[in-house]
């Protein structure tokens, strides 16, 4: 396909991930996302993929699917529970990709629908989930006792010193809230309390900063605090201090007796659902 037609068909089509397509085309994504989407991919190619089994769950338009399938694991699937038919349509036959897309519920996936996995990526989906921590478990079950996990959430920056999980607003509708649809956020001390307890180690850690007006300073340090005041002076406005920002973890499942206890633990579900293809 000539670039300029892909070009004109990209601007047709909706893409909420940036993409790579080569020779400098890119799809047309959320620049909001872009930092975290950018580490994501970074540890992703830092762990080896060749020849594994690999599951994305929150795929959207199939940006870290793709990229697992670049570095040579054997089999992709990737779930949503909306998948985009902008990469079903369009982006995995232009790139012939041999991805298998599925739209699927987190919450409906167990190790019966499609197997074990090598390696799981988690990114920009936990906090947007009611039942966070039953969600951890659903990703543990799924994934092979020398696997790994890759997950990058939203954290709150509210009272680092102690775990908490923060919810959102009840008397706050959807129409209200705008964008802001997060349902559950851990601070970083309960997001690493939450994954332990789920029947995790973490390997890595780190938080990105990407929403920090003076991250290079230092959210905690008197630089932060003399940067505010000098804007406040010669710009009559003081920024409001953020609130949020994101990190991305490597964990592994645990094997001890507690994690396996966990792990055994099970909740009367409905009917088993059935997993879609995309198409």
């Amino acid at each position: 396909m000539p670039e300029f037609n892909l070009l004109d068909k990209l601007q047709d089509l909706e893409f909420q991930q940036t993409i790579d397509l080569g020779e400098g085309v890119s799809t047309p994504g959320d620049p909001n996302l872009l930092a975290g989407q950018t580490r994501t991919l970074e540890v992703l190619r830092g762990l080896s993929l060749e020849g594994k089994r690999v599951l994305d769950i929150g795929c959207r338009d199939g940006l870290f699917a793709l990229e697992m399938e670049r570095r040579g694991a054997q089999e992709v699937v990737a779930i949503d529970h909306q998948v985009s038919s902008a990469a079903t349509r369009f982006l995995l036959p232009y790139l012939k990709s041999q991805v298998k897309m599925f739209e699927l519920n987190l919450f409906d996936l167990t190790p019966e629908t499609f197997g074990t996995f090598d390696v799981v990526c988690f990114s920009v989906t936990a906090h947007y989930l009611r039942y966070p921590f039953w969600a951890l478990k659903i990703v543990r079950d799924v994934l092979r006792c020398d696997g790994a996990l890759v997950l990058e959430s939203k954290i709150q920056l509210k009272h680092p010193k102690e775990p908490v999980l923060f919810c959102r607003r009840a008397n706050k509708s959807i129409t209200e809230r705008g964008a802001e649809t997060d349902d559950f956020v851990f601070n970083l001390s309960g997001l690493q309390n939450a994954i332990v307890g789920e029947g995790f180690s973490v390997e890595k850690l780190e938080v990105l900063e990407k929403n920090s007006d003076y991250a290079s300073l230092g959210h905690h340090s008197k630089f932060n605090w003399i940067g505010r005041v000098m804007l406040e002076k010669y710009f009559g406005t003081q920024k409001k201090p953020r609130e949020t920002d994101h990190a991305v973890l490597v964990c592994h499942p645990r094997n001890d007796s507690n994690s396996a206890g966990r792990q055994n633990e099970s909740v009367p579900l409905m009917a088993a659902p059935t997993a879609r293809r995309a198409a």
